[in-house]
């Protein structure tokens, strides 16, 4: 069988079999997925970053949905919390983790949507995503002054039982455990919607110890002046860190000009 090659406006013919040709159209294939290709051995090789990203897609979507559903849950509790003690604490908290569930459900969104686009233009899309993603988080750390503001301001000396308590620990060690998790599994990734789910993860363990905080403060005694006071104090510590570090995020992102 003789097939055509063209190469730089010059045509080569060559005496090909069936299985060449159908090797060579495998190679093809492969290379259309932005990967390399050993040209001596004509064997498919992974040396490309990117060549094996969609295959653990489908995991990071399946953690995303789970992680989002926890903050979900977690939100409308606090939202009972607020509700049962009359507590306006509660009620800002349960703002701050709604923020952070829609954000968490935002990444799986954009995720699904531009997971099959090409390299170039996944980049880009990427990019733009992540921008307008990292913005939204510097919003949602804003909303955290509320509920510091009203540890100062709240008249009412709020305390909890322990149920509530052991409630939010746990929560507490699932996030920080999912925010080490994802540090670890991803921090060479190179996707940038990957990228700002860790930054994600960190932040929403941080609020978490925050949480905790008050939460065993209205457990030993209730929120009386002294313990508002320190609660304020390293309220405003861990907000800052995290103010902080979305900036960074945020700065990352714009930078960023290419894959890696």
């Amino acid at each position: 069988m003789k097939e055509k090659i063209y190469n730089n406006d010059c045509v080569n013919d060559f005496e090909l079999s069936d299985k060449q040709i159908g090797e060579k159209k495998d190679i093809s294939r492969k290379a259309s997925l932005n990967c390399d290709v050993d040209k001596s051995t004509k064997k498919f090789t992974k040396t490309s970053k990117f060549c094996g990203i969609k295959r653990f897609t489908s995991n990071f979507i399946f953690g995303a949905y789970f992680s989002a559903l926890i903050t979900f849950l977690f939100a409308f509790y606090n939202m009972f919390l607020g509700i049962f003690y009359l507590n306006s604490w509660n009620i800002s908290m349960f703002v701050y983790y709604l923020c952070l569930t829609i954000a968490r459900f935002a990444v799986i969104v954009i995720e699904s949507k531009i997971k099959n686009c090409p390299t170039k233009i996944l980049f880009d899309k990427q990019k733009k995503a992540c921008i307008g993603l990292s913005i939204f988080m510097c919003f949602i750390d804003l909303c955290l002054l509320a509920p510091i503001t009203l540890i100062l301001i709240s008249p009412n000396e709020y305390e909890f039982g322990i149920i509530p308590a052991i409630i939010i620990a746990v929560y507490t060690t699932y996030k920080i455990i999912i925010a080490i998790k994802n540090y670890i599994k991803q921090r060479r990734s190179q996707k940038l919607t990957f990228k700002f789910l860790k930054a994600l993860s960190i932040v929403d363990g941080l609020v978490s110890i925050l949480t905790l905080q008050n939460t065993l403060i209205m457990v030993n005694g209730g929120m009386k002046f002294e313990m508002k006071i320190l609660s304020a104090i390293s309220s405003f510590v861990i907000v800052l860190i995290i103010v902080i570090f979305s900036v960074i995020q945020l700065v990352n992102a714009i930078k960023v000009k290419q894959w890696g």
